[in-house]
C-alpha cells in the first residue's frame, strides 16, 4: 500500500500537475490585485465551462495581434488557460515555461537599457538633434549670387 502512494506522487502527470500550480501562483503573484483575483477565478473549477471558450478567442486574438486593441499577450495567456484543463498542453507549458521566461527577461531587460540611453541622451541634449551642418556666415549670406 505504501509502494502504491509513493509511485503515485512521482507520476509524471503529477509532477507536472504541482510544477504547474506553482507555475500559476508565481504568475498570479507578479499580477495586479485586480488581474490576480480574475486569474484566481478563471483558474477555479467553478470557472470552467468558461474557460475554454475563452482560451480559444485569447489564442485567435493572440493570431490577430496586429489589429489595434488585441495584442500577442493573448496567445500564451489562452494557452496557460487551455493548459488548466488539458494534460498535454500543461506538460508543453511546463517544460517550455524555463525559456519563455528566460526570453522574456532578456527582452526586459533590452527595452530597460535602451530607455535608459534615450533617457540619458535627452538629458544631455543630444537626443533628436539634426545631424551637424555646414555653417555659413553672414558674409556669404549677404553676396549676391
Amino acid at each position: 500500500m505504501n509502494a502504491m502512494r509513493h509511485f503515485h506522487h512521482r507520476h509524471p502527470a503529477v509532477l507536472h500537475q504541482r510544477k504547474f500550480d506553482r507555475l500559476l501562483a508565481r504568475l498570479q503573484a507578479r499580477l495586479p490585485d485586480r488581474a490576480g483575483r480574475a486569474m484566481a477565478w478563471l483558474i477555479s473549477p467553478s470557472a470552467s465551462l468558461l474557460r475554454l471558450p475563452l482560451a480559444v478567442l485569447f489564442i485567435i486574438g493572440g493570431i490577430f495581434s496586429f489589429l489595434p486593441v488585441l495584442g500577442v499577450w493573448m496567445l500564451p495567456l489562452g494557452i496557460l488557460l487551455i493548459a488548466v484543463d488539458v494534460a498535454l498542453v500543461r506538460r508543453w507549458v511546463v517544460k517550455s515555461w524555463p525559456w519563455v521566461e528566460s526570453r522574456w527577461r532578456l527582452r526586459s531587460r533590452r527595452k530597460r537599457r535602451h530607455w535608459k540611453r534615450t533617457a540619458t541622451a535627452a538629458a544631455q541634449g543630444s537626443a533628436g538633434a539634426p545631424p551637424p551642418t555646414r555653417t555659413i556666415s553672414s558674409a556669404q549670406m549677404s553676396r549676391p549670387k
